[in-house]
């Protein structure tokens, strides 16, 4: 698995056409495939490649998600993830608001 296919699985989620199960099926694989690239990349301890993603204009946000809860002990990486969070969280939209959620719920000082 690599970061490109990260990337790719990423665009695929941005592109699902909510009106269309096939498109939320292919979607939905496409979520889990990353949340296993995200895992393999930090048991394989593979920290640059898992914080290249979050650079990305699409697969960052997806990255920052999965790989906070499983960066380990990592304090980099997981401000990385919550920087790029807090970022998404002063945006607009759906995005914003689950970011702004997600920090509330973790007491991460989002108001």
């Amino acid at each position: 698995m690599s970061i490109e296919k990260f990337i790719e699985c990423a665009q695929i989620h941005a592109d699902m056409n909510y009106g269309d199960p096939k498109s939320v099926s292919k979607a939905n694989l496409a979520a889990e495939t990353m949340a296993d690239i995200a895992k393999q990349l930090i048991t394989d301890n593979c920290m640059d490649e898992a914080q290249s993603i979050l650079d990305h204009e699409v697969a960052g946000q997806w990255g920052a998600f999965l790989l906070v809860d499983i960066s380990g002990e990592n304090q980099e990486l997981q401000q990385r993830c919550i920087a790029k969070i807090r970022a998404i969280a002063e945006g607009d939209g759906p995005e914003a608001f689950g970011a702004q959620v997600w920090l509330r719920e973790r007491n991460l000082g989002f108001k």
